[in-house]
């Protein structure tokens, strides 16, 4: 299939799904540019769980170059609570997993697209500087490096252009008192600042500044999405050690399909995304409306070292 579709002379995404088996992971992107990671999801926690413990342990195979793929998101089917759906989006963000909303679009309510919505979270997922996953810092529940598909990591941590971010995972079926310590914290190691400014990247409000450490009650099987910057509010923290988006391109893998995409922010319904042409459905592309398109968004990366998503057909 690889070879067949370099012969054709149009930007084509090549999705690979074998549910995570054979290792995919370790040579995905030389045969496609995403590729599923696990058994195909159901609009329950008992689902989701397993998914976000899996990639506990895969987490580093996703960036500019190629995505892991945990599935399409069932945020808003089924009866997952909010606390879960809210979970569901902000770690698929998190993940960069392509982000393919699966909730008919004609019954879909406003709490729900809401969250869907949520810009913070979508600029995470699509920063064209840092194409890396978030990754665990801390399980929390368990003893770090625990396989438990009830209890994944807890404490997650990533960077974009705007910060350091921080997703606090409730795994447990009560509200808990959640602590991201600052000393814990990757990207924060070492600095010589001892407070820092988080913010709400689901409420979009500065929460305020703090020193050692930020403290939420997390409900059960809720997320908290935080960003961290210099009380000042600073986008860059001098003295992280981040790559940058080209020093993570000279160390990728290269596809012979060429070089990945960002992943997509796009949502369809149900029926859409399997028989790719049925008009009139909204289309939400970086927050803009519009038709459904007769086929899936077709990616390809620019000619310069960042590699992102730049076109939708």
């Amino acid at each position: 299939m690889r070879d067949a579709l370099l012969k054709q002379n149009r930007t084509i995404q090549f999705s690979l799904c074998v549910w995570g088996n054979a290792r995919v992971e370790k040579w995905g992107n030389g045969t496609g540019h995403s590729w599923r990671m696990w058994a195909d999801i159901r609009p329950q926690w008992s689902s989701l769980a397993p998914i976000i413990n899996q990639a506990s342990f895969l987490w580093n195979t996703t960036n500019f170059w190629g995505h892991n793929d945990w599935d399409m998101m069932e945020v808003g089917n089924g009866k997952l609570t909010i606390e879960e759906n809210r979970s569901h989006f902000a770690m698929w963000c998190a993940l960069k997993s392509p982000l393919i909303i699966g909730t008919p679009m004609d019954s879909i309510k406003q709490p729900i697209v809401d969250i869907l919505s949520n810009k913070e979270l979508i600029d995470f997922s699509q920063d064209p500087v840092y194409g890396a996953s978030a990754m665990p810092y801390k399980w929390g529940y368990n003893k770090d490096g625990t396989y438990d598909k009830l209890h994944p990591a807890e404490y997650w941590t990533g960077t974009s252009r705007k910060g350091i971010h921080v997703f606090m995972l409730n795994t447990q079926d009560k509200t808990v008192k959640m602590s991201s310590l600052f000393s814990e914290i990757p990207a924060l190691k070492g600095l010589a600042y001892t407070e820092y400014l988080a913010h709400d990247m689901w409420e979009g409000q500065d929460i305020g500044s703090s020193q050692g450490n930020i403290t939420l009650d997390v409900k059960s099987h809720d997320t908290a999405a935080i960003r961290i910057t210099t009380v000042d509010g600073s986008y860059s923290l001098r003295g992280t050690k981040w790559c940058t988006a080209n020093e993570l391109d000279r160390k990728a893998p290269k596809s012979r399909l060429g070089t990945a995409l960002a992943a997509s922010f796009a949502i369809y319904d149900i029926f859409t995304i399997f028989s790719l042409s049925i008009p009139g459905y909204p289309h939400r592309v970086y927050g803009q409306i519009r038709k459904v398109p007769r086929c899936l968004p077709q990616m390809r990366s620019n000619a310069g070292g960042n590699h992102r998503l730049i076109r939708t057909l």
